[in-house]
């Protein structure tokens, strides 16, 4: 995928990434072999960091499954939809078409990060990323069960044009962890959930995969900490391996490597 799209297309904006004979007949796979053959790289990772630095290719929908593998290895035929020329893409659990076993690719990623990152588990279905809250002692704290769950937060890809957001509650408007949204700046909405300072949208989605995501998961991020003061501890391990990567995309732009 370094070397361009291969994805194959099977029925309207069906894809599927797993036919090899396929690939193999690609012009994107003589490319790569000829890479190969000519740069000798050390490893498949050596090529994947090396492109990744590229700025053309994270204009395109494929640099987000080079960078995350685990988009592609939650689709276990290699389907997806691709929707809105890229900007609303949904990886296929198996093979039917079906969007209910499906995950929307943003909102996947994020989940991905917080567990990753954070060693926090989040739910999401083919619809919404969904961050149960709950609440004691005057604060609130992420919890992976429903129990005591007094809010929920709910992110989604709005038609590939923004990341949008809001929190259900699921608790007496006159509980204290209901009344105190409104202190941290929480607005209800038509329909009875909330939104911060009033407005559902996070951010613009724009034509850089790379800003959409890191831009993305800063402002679930502030939403967390600004809107709810909840305190996400970052994996120290997570710390090591992100200045180990930042330092080898250094060196690639610096053609050390």
């Amino acid at each position: 995928m370094c070397f361009g799209d291969f994805a194959k297309p099977i029925n309207g904006d069906k894809y599927n990434l797993f036919d090899f004979d396929f690939i193999r007949e690609h012009e994107k796979f003589q490319k790569f072999e000829q890479y190969v053959v000519e740069k000798s790289p050390k490893n498949l990772s050596e090529i994947i960091n090396k492109h990744l630095t590229y700025e053309s290719l994270k204009t395109e929908d494929r640099y987000l499954f080079i960078k995350y593998s685990v988009a592609i290895e939650y689709c276990k035929d290699g389907n997806f939809l691709w929707l809105h020329d890229g900007s609303l893409i949904y990886l296929l659990e198996y093979g039917k078409r079906t969007i209910y076993q499906a995950k929307e690719l943003y909102t996947y990623l994020i989940q991905n990060h917080f567990l990753r990152v954070f060693s926090i588990k989040l739910y999401s279905d083919y619809d919404c990323l969904y961050i149960n809250i709950a609440y004691s002692n005057g604060e609130y704290f992420i919890t992976d069960t429903n129990t005591n769950t007094a809010l929920e937060v709910c992110i989604w890809n709005n038609d590939g044009l923004t990341i949008d957001h809001c929190l259900k509650t699921f608790v007496n408007g006159n509980s204290n962890a209901v009344k105190l949204l409104e202190e941290y700046r929480w607005d209800k909405n038509n329909d009875g959930s909330f939104e911060r300072f009033g407005n559902s949208k996070l951010i613009n989605l724009g034509n850089n995969y790379e800003e959409n995501l890191s831009n993305s998961i800063e402002a679930v991020v502030k939403l967390l900490k600004n809107g709810l003061r909840i305190k996400l501890p970052m994996n120290k391990v997570v710390q090591i391996e992100q200045a180990t990567q930042n330092r080898i995309v250094q060196l690639f732009r610096e053609q050390i490597i």
